[in-house]
Protein backbone atom coordinates (compact mmCIF):
# COMPACT_ATOMS: atom_id res chain seq x y z
CA UNK A 1 0.00 0.00 0.00
CA UNK A 2 1.54 3.35 -1.00
CA UNK A 3 2.30 5.73 1.90
CA UNK A 4 0.48 8.81 1.13
CA UNK A 5 2.43 11.88 2.49
CA UNK A 6 0.66 15.00 3.35
CA UNK A 7 1.07 18.82 1.78
CA UNK A 8 0.93 20.39 5.30
CA UNK A 9 4.55 19.63 7.22
CA UNK A 10 4.28 20.23 11.00
CA UNK A 11 6.01 22.93 12.99
CA UNK A 12 8.53 20.04 13.97
CA UNK A 13 9.63 19.29 10.61
CA UNK A 14 10.10 23.38 9.86
CA UNK A 15 12.78 23.42 12.63
CA UNK A 16 14.26 20.30 12.21
CA UNK A 17 14.86 21.94 8.23
CA UNK A 18 15.84 25.11 9.39
CA UNK A 19 18.60 23.80 12.01
CA UNK A 20 20.06 22.23 9.21
CA UNK A 21 20.18 25.32 7.14
CA UNK A 22 21.55 27.50 10.15
CA UNK A 23 24.95 28.47 8.60
CA UNK A 24 25.79 31.80 7.90
CA UNK A 25 25.10 31.33 3.79
CA UNK A 26 21.79 29.40 4.52
CA UNK A 27 20.30 31.40 6.90
CA UNK A 28 17.60 33.28 4.83
CA UNK A 29 16.58 29.51 4.34
CA UNK A 30 16.53 28.64 7.80
CA UNK A 31 15.03 32.07 8.57
CA UNK A 32 12.01 31.27 5.91
CA UNK A 33 11.33 28.00 7.63
CA UNK A 34 11.32 29.02 11.33
CA UNK A 35 8.51 31.58 9.96
CA UNK A 36 6.96 28.83 8.64
CA UNK A 37 6.98 26.78 11.73
CA UNK A 38 5.59 30.11 13.75
CA UNK A 39 2.68 30.46 11.96
CA UNK A 40 1.44 27.23 12.76
CA UNK A 41 2.53 27.11 16.64
CA UNK A 42 2.69 30.66 18.07
CA UNK A 43 5.10 28.68 20.14
CA UNK A 44 7.61 31.74 22.42
CA UNK A 45 10.62 28.50 21.26
CA UNK A 46 10.11 28.69 17.80
CA UNK A 47 10.16 32.96 17.91
CA UNK A 48 13.02 32.72 19.93
CA UNK A 49 15.01 30.46 17.59
CA UNK A 50 13.86 32.83 14.78
CA UNK A 51 14.99 35.72 16.61
CA UNK A 52 18.73 34.21 17.34
CA UNK A 53 18.92 33.74 13.61
CA UNK A 54 17.56 37.10 12.47
CA UNK A 55 20.37 38.49 15.19
CA UNK A 56 22.95 36.52 13.29
CA UNK A 57 21.90 37.96 9.99
CA UNK A 58 22.38 41.67 11.60
CA UNK A 59 19.01 42.24 11.17
CA UNK A 60 17.75 43.73 14.38
CA UNK A 61 14.49 45.03 13.57
CA UNK A 62 13.07 41.89 12.49
CA UNK A 63 15.06 40.19 15.85
CA UNK A 64 13.09 42.55 17.99
CA UNK A 65 9.76 41.94 16.46
CA UNK A 66 10.43 38.15 17.01
CA UNK A 67 11.91 38.59 20.82
CA UNK A 68 9.10 40.84 21.79
CA UNK A 69 6.62 38.10 20.51
CA UNK A 70 8.68 35.44 22.50
CA UNK A 71 8.99 37.33 25.69
CA UNK A 72 5.18 38.39 25.19
CA UNK A 73 3.99 34.84 25.83
CA UNK A 74 6.96 33.25 27.10
CA UNK A 75 8.21 36.17 30.05
CA UNK A 76 12.35 37.21 29.96
CA UNK A 77 14.55 34.61 29.76
CA UNK A 78 18.18 34.98 29.38
CA UNK A 79 18.42 33.72 26.20
CA UNK A 80 15.64 36.93 25.33
CA UNK A 81 18.48 38.97 27.26
CA UNK A 82 21.42 38.28 25.38
CA UNK A 83 19.89 38.90 21.94
CA UNK A 84 18.21 42.31 23.43
CA UNK A 85 21.82 43.41 24.20
CA UNK A 86 23.16 42.08 20.48
CA UNK A 87 20.11 44.05 19.15
CA UNK A 88 20.94 47.05 21.54
CA UNK A 89 24.64 46.78 20.59
CA UNK A 90 23.48 46.98 16.47
CA UNK A 91 21.63 49.84 17.39
CA UNK A 92 24.62 51.61 19.37
CA UNK A 93 22.87 51.51 22.31
CA UNK A 94 25.81 50.53 25.03
CA UNK A 95 23.44 51.65 28.13
CA UNK A 96 20.29 49.22 27.09
CA UNK A 97 22.77 46.67 26.11
CA UNK A 98 25.41 46.45 29.28
CA UNK A 99 22.03 46.47 31.00
CA UNK A 100 20.71 43.28 28.97
CA UNK A 101 23.72 41.69 29.61
CA UNK A 102 23.68 41.81 33.21
CA UNK A 103 19.94 40.35 33.46
CA UNK A 104 21.28 37.52 31.46
CA UNK A 105 23.98 36.30 33.56
CA UNK A 106 21.62 36.97 36.87
CA UNK A 107 18.36 35.44 35.23
CA UNK A 108 20.65 32.43 33.69
CA UNK A 109 23.62 32.02 35.11
CA UNK A 110 25.74 28.98 34.08
CA UNK A 111 24.26 28.78 30.51
CA UNK A 112 25.57 29.21 27.22
CA UNK A 113 23.91 32.92 26.76
CA UNK A 114 25.89 33.97 30.36
CA UNK A 115 28.69 32.95 29.19
CA UNK A 116 28.65 34.79 25.82
CA UNK A 117 27.45 37.89 27.48
CA UNK A 118 30.39 37.94 30.05
CA UNK A 119 32.77 37.39 26.90
CA UNK A 120 30.76 40.48 24.73
CA UNK A 121 30.86 42.99 28.37
CA UNK A 122 34.46 42.17 28.50
CA UNK A 123 36.03 42.25 25.11
CA UNK A 124 33.44 44.52 23.35
CA UNK A 125 35.28 48.04 22.77
CA UNK A 126 32.94 49.86 24.92
CA UNK A 127 32.57 54.56 24.95
CA UNK A 128 33.92 55.62 28.11
CA UNK A 129 33.29 59.71 28.56
CA UNK A 130 35.59 61.28 30.85
CA UNK A 131 35.18 64.94 31.93
CA UNK A 132 38.56 67.15 31.64
CA UNK A 133 39.72 68.34 34.84
CA UNK A 134 38.43 71.78 35.65
CA UNK A 135 35.38 71.73 33.33
CA UNK A 136 32.83 70.31 35.54
CA UNK A 137 30.73 73.77 35.92
CA UNK A 138 31.29 73.86 32.05
CA UNK A 139 29.69 71.14 31.55
CA UNK A 140 26.87 71.75 33.76
CA UNK A 141 26.13 74.97 31.83
CA UNK A 142 25.95 72.93 28.60
CA UNK A 143 23.35 70.76 29.77
CA UNK A 144 21.54 73.50 30.81
CA UNK A 145 21.44 75.27 27.64
CA UNK A 146 20.90 71.60 26.24
CA UNK A 147 17.97 72.37 28.49
CA UNK A 148 16.79 75.61 27.27
CA UNK A 149 16.93 74.73 23.65
CA UNK A 150 15.00 71.86 23.89
CA UNK A 151 12.31 74.22 25.56
CA UNK A 152 12.40 76.23 22.90
CA UNK A 153 14.57 79.14 25.11
CA UNK A 154 17.06 79.64 22.44
CA UNK A 155 18.46 83.24 23.37
CA UNK A 156 19.05 81.62 26.96
CA UNK A 157 20.40 78.52 25.41
CA UNK A 158 23.11 80.74 23.70
CA UNK A 159 23.67 82.53 26.71
CA UNK A 160 24.39 79.70 28.69
CA UNK A 161 26.54 78.12 25.96
CA UNK A 162 28.79 81.01 25.61
CA UNK A 163 29.34 81.51 29.37
CA UNK A 164 30.66 77.29 28.70
CA UNK A 165 32.37 77.53 26.32
CA UNK A 166 34.24 80.78 27.82
CA UNK A 167 34.63 79.01 31.40
CA UNK A 168 35.99 75.40 29.39
CA UNK A 169 36.91 74.48 25.82
CA UNK A 170 34.92 71.23 25.71
CA UNK A 171 33.62 69.13 22.61
CA UNK A 172 30.08 69.37 24.07
CA UNK A 173 30.35 72.94 24.35
CA UNK A 174 31.85 73.37 20.86
CA UNK A 175 29.03 70.94 19.35
CA UNK A 176 26.70 73.34 21.22
CA UNK A 177 27.98 76.90 19.85
CA UNK A 178 28.11 75.35 16.32
CA UNK A 179 24.40 74.34 16.57
CA UNK A 180 23.55 78.05 17.69
CA UNK A 181 25.08 79.48 14.66
CA UNK A 182 25.27 80.09 10.88
CA UNK A 183 27.15 77.24 8.67
CA UNK A 184 30.03 79.48 8.60
CA UNK A 185 30.56 80.43 11.73
CA UNK A 186 29.72 76.86 13.06
CA UNK A 187 32.96 75.44 10.79
CA UNK A 188 35.77 76.34 14.05
CA UNK A 189 33.14 74.47 16.73
CA UNK A 190 32.63 71.18 14.86
CA UNK A 191 36.15 71.11 13.67
CA UNK A 192 37.48 71.24 17.58
CA UNK A 193 34.64 68.82 18.74
CA UNK A 194 35.77 66.83 15.79
CA UNK A 195 39.85 67.00 16.94
CA UNK A 196 38.73 66.17 20.46
CA UNK A 197 36.70 63.48 19.64
CA UNK A 198 38.56 61.57 17.16
CA UNK A 199 36.24 58.39 17.13
CA UNK A 200 33.07 60.07 17.30
CA UNK A 201 30.76 60.39 14.26
CA UNK A 202 28.28 62.95 15.38
CA UNK A 203 30.91 66.16 15.43
CA UNK A 204 32.94 64.93 11.90
CA UNK A 205 29.17 64.84 10.27
CA UNK A 206 28.17 68.02 11.66
CA UNK A 207 31.36 69.76 10.51
CA UNK A 208 30.77 67.83 6.86
CA UNK A 209 27.35 69.86 6.69
CA UNK A 210 28.51 72.90 7.98
CA UNK A 211 31.03 73.13 5.20
CA UNK A 212 28.31 71.93 2.82
CA UNK A 213 26.01 74.34 3.82
CA UNK A 214 28.99 77.15 3.27
CA UNK A 215 29.58 76.00 -0.48
CA UNK A 216 32.64 74.47 0.36
CA UNK A 217 31.76 71.31 -1.44
CA UNK A 218 35.47 69.89 -1.47
CA UNK A 219 35.75 69.96 2.37
CA UNK A 220 32.35 68.57 2.78
CA UNK A 221 33.45 65.32 0.89
CA UNK A 222 36.36 64.81 2.82
CA UNK A 223 35.16 65.38 6.04
CA UNK A 224 32.03 63.01 4.95
CA UNK A 225 34.81 60.28 4.02
CA UNK A 226 36.69 60.59 7.29
CA UNK A 227 33.21 59.96 8.64
CA UNK A 228 32.73 56.63 6.99
CA UNK A 229 35.51 55.55 8.79
CA UNK A 230 33.78 55.66 11.45
CA UNK A 231 30.84 53.88 11.37
CA UNK A 232 30.60 50.68 13.35
CA UNK A 233 26.59 50.12 14.43
CA UNK A 234 23.85 50.47 12.15
CA UNK A 235 22.29 53.56 13.44
CA UNK A 236 25.53 55.57 12.76
CA UNK A 237 25.17 54.61 9.37
CA UNK A 238 21.45 55.79 9.24
CA UNK A 239 23.11 58.92 10.56
CA UNK A 240 25.79 58.73 8.01
CA UNK A 241 23.48 57.91 4.86
CA UNK A 242 20.94 60.67 6.34
CA UNK A 243 23.33 62.94 6.35
CA UNK A 244 24.72 62.36 2.67
CA UNK A 245 21.53 62.24 1.27
CA UNK A 246 21.26 66.06 3.01
CA UNK A 247 24.18 66.85 1.39
CA UNK A 248 23.06 65.46 -2.41
CA UNK A 249 25.56 62.89 -2.05
CA UNK A 250 23.49 59.55 -2.14
CA UNK A 251 26.31 57.76 -3.66
CA UNK A 252 28.59 58.18 -0.96
CA UNK A 253 26.01 56.52 1.20
CA UNK A 254 25.54 53.89 -1.50
CA UNK A 255 29.17 53.11 -0.91
CA UNK A 256 28.70 52.75 2.89
CA UNK A 257 26.17 50.75 3.09
CA UNK A 258 27.92 47.93 0.48
CA UNK A 259 30.72 47.79 2.35
CA UNK A 260 28.54 46.41 5.25
CA UNK A 261 26.46 44.31 3.23
CA UNK A 262 29.66 42.89 1.91
CA UNK A 263 29.92 41.18 5.21
CA UNK A 264 25.77 40.86 5.71
CA UNK A 265 24.66 40.36 2.74
CA UNK A 266 21.31 39.41 4.37
CA UNK A 267 20.79 42.51 6.44
CA UNK A 268 17.01 43.56 6.10
CA UNK A 269 18.18 46.57 7.75
CA UNK A 270 20.90 47.56 5.47
CA UNK A 271 19.13 46.35 2.50
CA UNK A 272 16.73 48.91 3.49
CA UNK A 273 19.29 51.77 3.27
CA UNK A 274 20.12 50.05 -0.10
CA UNK A 275 16.76 50.59 -1.38
CA UNK A 276 16.65 54.18 -0.12
CA UNK A 277 19.97 55.63 -1.49
CA UNK A 278 18.92 53.85 -4.65
CA UNK A 279 15.60 55.58 -4.94
CA UNK A 280 17.39 58.79 -4.22
CA UNK A 281 19.68 57.99 -7.21
CA UNK A 282 16.73 57.57 -9.64
CA UNK A 283 17.78 54.00 -10.12
CA UNK A 284 14.18 52.80 -9.38
CA UNK A 285 14.34 48.74 -11.37
CA UNK A 286 17.64 48.48 -8.72
CA UNK A 287 15.42 49.82 -6.22
CA UNK A 288 12.12 47.23 -6.83
CA UNK A 289 14.92 44.35 -6.90
CA UNK A 290 16.38 45.79 -3.92
CA UNK A 291 12.93 45.64 -1.92
CA UNK A 292 11.73 42.51 -3.11
CA UNK A 293 15.00 40.76 -1.40
CA UNK A 294 14.33 42.56 1.55
CA UNK A 295 10.66 41.43 1.52
CA UNK A 296 11.69 37.62 0.37
CA UNK A 297 14.31 37.65 3.49
CA UNK A 298 11.60 39.08 6.09
CA UNK A 299 8.09 39.22 4.26
CA UNK A 300 6.64 40.80 7.59
CA UNK A 301 8.91 44.27 7.51
CA UNK A 302 6.85 46.98 7.99
CA UNK A 303 9.30 49.12 6.64
CA UNK A 304 9.85 47.23 3.47
CA UNK A 305 5.74 46.64 3.60
CA UNK A 306 5.03 50.67 3.45
CA UNK A 307 7.51 51.39 0.59
CA UNK A 308 6.01 48.55 -1.20
CA UNK A 309 2.74 50.54 -0.91
CA UNK A 310 4.24 54.40 -0.89
CA UNK A 311 7.11 54.09 -4.07
CA UNK A 312 7.05 57.80 -3.67
CA UNK A 313 8.62 57.69 0.11
CA UNK A 314 12.11 58.01 0.45
CA UNK A 315 12.73 59.32 4.14
CA UNK A 316 13.76 56.42 6.88
CA UNK A 317 10.92 54.84 8.84
CA UNK A 318 10.40 56.69 12.42
CA UNK A 319 10.42 55.02 15.78
CA UNK A 320 13.12 52.58 14.54
CA UNK A 321 14.26 51.90 17.67
CA UNK A 322 10.82 51.27 19.37
CA UNK A 323 10.62 47.72 19.73
CA UNK A 324 14.07 47.56 21.58
CA UNK A 325 13.06 50.20 24.03
CA UNK A 326 9.63 48.51 24.70
CA UNK A 327 11.81 45.35 25.01
CA UNK A 328 14.30 47.34 27.54
CA UNK A 329 11.16 48.50 29.65
CA UNK A 330 11.22 44.20 30.32
CA UNK A 331 14.41 44.39 32.37
CA UNK A 332 12.93 46.34 35.05
CA UNK A 333 10.37 43.36 35.55
CA UNK A 334 13.52 41.10 36.72
CA UNK A 335 12.46 40.39 40.29
CA UNK A 336 14.01 42.41 42.76
CA UNK A 337 15.91 39.45 44.72
CA UNK A 338 18.06 38.57 40.54
CA UNK A 339 18.67 42.89 40.26
CA UNK A 340 22.47 43.31 40.93
CA UNK A 341 23.25 44.20 44.47
CA UNK A 342 25.35 47.71 45.00
CA UNK A 343 28.29 45.59 45.41
CA UNK A 344 27.99 43.73 42.46
CA UNK A 345 27.61 47.11 40.56
CA UNK A 346 30.00 48.44 41.92
CA UNK A 347 32.26 45.55 40.79
CA UNK A 348 31.39 45.07 37.24
CA UNK A 349 31.83 48.96 37.44
CA UNK A 350 35.52 48.68 38.44
CA UNK A 351 36.02 45.57 35.72
CA UNK A 352 34.83 47.64 33.15
CA UNK A 353 36.59 50.61 33.98
CA UNK A 354 40.25 49.21 35.08
CA UNK A 355 40.07 45.95 32.67
CA UNK A 356 43.33 47.42 31.22
CA UNK A 357 45.14 47.68 34.32
CA UNK A 358 43.95 45.09 36.51
CA UNK A 359 42.69 41.66 35.97
CA UNK A 360 38.67 40.94 37.23
CA UNK A 361 40.06 38.44 40.05
CA UNK A 362 42.56 41.04 41.38
CA UNK A 363 39.85 43.31 40.96
CA UNK A 364 37.25 41.41 43.18
CA UNK A 365 39.88 40.26 45.77
CA UNK A 366 41.29 43.97 46.16
CA UNK A 367 38.21 45.44 46.11
CA UNK A 368 35.71 43.92 48.57
CA UNK A 369 37.48 44.32 51.85
CA UNK A 370 37.21 48.52 50.63
CA UNK A 371 33.48 48.10 50.36
CA UNK A 372 33.65 46.08 53.71
CA UNK A 373 35.04 48.79 55.60
CA UNK A 374 32.63 51.69 54.08
CA UNK A 375 29.61 53.18 56.81
CA UNK A 376 26.20 52.83 55.34
CA UNK A 377 26.03 55.98 53.85
CA UNK A 378 29.26 55.74 52.23
CA UNK A 379 27.74 52.56 50.24
CA UNK A 380 24.36 54.13 49.53
CA UNK A 381 26.70 57.30 47.62
CA UNK A 382 29.27 55.47 46.13
CA UNK A 383 25.99 52.94 44.64
CA UNK A 384 24.29 56.13 43.68
CA UNK A 385 27.66 57.28 41.44
CA UNK A 386 27.51 60.41 44.27
CA UNK A 387 30.35 62.25 45.13
CA UNK A 388 34.08 60.78 44.74
CA UNK A 389 33.59 57.53 46.27
CA UNK A 390 33.67 55.43 43.02
CA UNK A 391 36.59 57.24 42.44
CA UNK A 392 37.91 56.98 45.54
CA UNK A 393 37.68 52.50 45.48
CA UNK A 394 39.05 52.62 42.31
CA UNK A 395 42.19 54.51 43.14
CA UNK A 396 42.95 52.09 46.13
CA UNK A 397 42.04 48.70 43.95
CA UNK A 398 44.95 50.39 41.76
CA UNK A 399 47.41 51.10 44.10
CA UNK A 400 47.07 47.80 46.48
CA UNK A 401 47.78 46.52 42.79
CA UNK A 402 51.18 48.23 42.35
CA UNK A 403 50.04 50.03 40.48
CA UNK A 404 50.92 53.15 41.30
CA UNK A 405 51.72 55.17 38.20
CA UNK A 406 48.36 54.71 37.08
CA UNK A 407 46.94 55.28 40.38
CA UNK A 408 48.79 58.78 40.22
CA UNK A 409 47.46 59.90 36.35
CA UNK A 410 44.05 59.04 38.05
CA UNK A 411 43.98 61.44 40.63
CA UNK A 412 45.82 63.95 39.22
CA UNK A 413 42.67 64.09 36.32
CA UNK A 414 40.04 63.86 39.10
CA UNK A 415 38.32 67.20 40.78
CA UNK A 416 38.36 67.62 45.11
CA UNK A 417 41.39 66.16 45.62
CA UNK A 418 41.75 66.97 49.33
CA UNK A 419 38.64 65.16 49.49
CA UNK A 420 39.44 62.18 47.95
CA UNK A 421 42.68 62.21 50.32
CA UNK A 422 40.77 62.01 53.20
CA UNK A 423 38.38 59.32 52.10
CA UNK A 424 41.65 57.00 51.56
CA UNK A 425 43.13 57.86 54.09
CA UNK A 426 39.98 57.16 56.53
CA UNK A 427 39.26 53.80 54.46
CA UNK A 428 42.68 52.84 54.51
CA UNK A 429 42.73 53.28 58.53
CA UNK A 430 39.56 50.85 58.78
CA UNK A 431 41.15 48.43 57.08
CA UNK A 432 44.08 48.33 58.58
CA UNK A 433 42.60 47.86 61.89
CA UNK A 434 40.21 44.88 60.69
Amino acid sequence: MTKVVPFERPAAYWRAHARRHDTPDKRPAAAKMLRKALEKTGDPATAMELARVFTAMECPTAAERCLLRAVARGGLTGQACYLMGCCALNRGEEALAEEAFDACQRLDPGSPWADQAQDTLEMYPWIWENEKKGTHRAAYRCRMAREALLNGRTEEALALARRSWKQAHTPQGALLMGALREAEDAIPFFAYAARELPGALRPRLLLAMACHHAGKTQDALLHLHLARALCRTLNQTEDFCAAAWQMEMPREALEAVNEFLAEWPSSVDYLRLKYLCFKRMGQDADARRTLETLLDIDPDDAGGLWYRRHPEDCRLPEGRSVLLHVLGHQLRAVPERLRPGPLNRLLHWLVMALREDVDAEEIYRLAVPVWRCMSRSERWACDEGKYHYPAAVALLVLLRSGKAQRAQALFESLPGKKRLKRTLNRWTRRMNKE
